[in-house]
């Protein structure tokens, strides 16, 4: 983990820790994994937060603060209130219950009956954890679309409603349908995170996190521009890797601007009549 970790730090300017999430179905499990264990009130959002700025946190069922989460994580019961639809027009998300209650019906959740949640830094895991999160910006995103693509082919299972994005839409929905999902974050987590307002999340299942990282590391040469290549040439002979098969002016988009000018300076004011 801490291998691939460190080449995807190479391969892309973060400015947050990698982050693993494991759900604890008992005790046991949760006692395994070590970590700051919340003594209080704690929302899920928080503890990624936490662990996205290098801090290993885990909290049980009983300390979980935030409604939305705690039933999508399966933490607590799903109520009627909520599959009916009530619970988002009383948040006054939605047009009317029958839009509330569609909604509520495509938002996965956890079976009820989960001990705990740990979140930490990936590279920090004692093994495997459930879901890989990355926070970053719009252009990593596009990279990490394009390793994923690379070996996955097109995904077309993103969910998004712009709600309930760090427990659902970047945690759960990679979990349940084995691919990755892309949240552009929503009100309440940026409220009680204080995310950048330029910052997105990638969730995905840990066992297509590898792959997506060789992925990424694939399709540098096509996308890339040079000055990006050099750092990442740099960053990953630190890590004791040549680099070389990445070289320079490799990018698919020079190669076509080369072939359209040949192909304009070719032209003839009889190629326009």
């Amino acid at each position: 983990m801490c291998q691939y970790t460190k080449k995807l730090e190479a391969l892309l300017p973060l400015t947050r820790k990698v982050i693993g999430v494991k759900f604890a179905r008992t005790q046991e499990e949760y006692d395994f994994y070590t970590a700051r264990s919340a003594k209080g009130p704690i929302s899920y959002c928080s503890a990624v937060k936490c662990a996205a700025c290098g801090h290993a946190i885990k909290f049980e069922a009983k300390h979980s603060s935030c409604p939305g989460s705690s039933r999508a994580l399966g933490l607590k019961a799903v109520t009627d209130e909520f599959l009916s639809g009530q619970t988002g027009m009383n948040l006054g998300l939605y047009e009317s219950m029958e839009c509330a209650s569609c909604v509520a019906a495509k938002m996965p959740c956890l079976p009820f009956g989960m001990w705990g949640i740990i979140v930490k830094p990936l590279e920090e895991f004692e093994s495997a954890p459930d879901v890989v999160l990355v926070i970053t910006n719009s252009r990593c995103t596009m990279r990490f679309i394009q390793g994923y693509t690379y070996f996955y082919g097109a995904n077309d299972h993103f969910f998004m409603t712009g709600n309930q994005a760090m427990c659902v839409e970047a945690t759960v929905i990679p979990y349940q349908n084995d691919r990755m999902n892309i949240s552009m974050l929503c009100s309440g987590t940026r409220h009680k995170a204080q995310w950048n307002d330029d910052e997105i999340v990638i969730g995905l299942p840990f066992s297509r996190f590898e792959k997506t990282v060789e992925g990424i590391r694939k399709t540098a040469n096509a996308v890339e521009p040079d000055a990006r290549k050099k750092v990442i040439i740099e960053e990953l002979q630190k890590l004791g890797d040549p680099a070389s098969d990445i070289f320079m002016g490799g990018a698919y988009y020079l190669h076509l601007q080369q072939k359209t000018a040949a192909e304009r300076a070719g032209a003839t004011c009889e190629s326009f009549k």
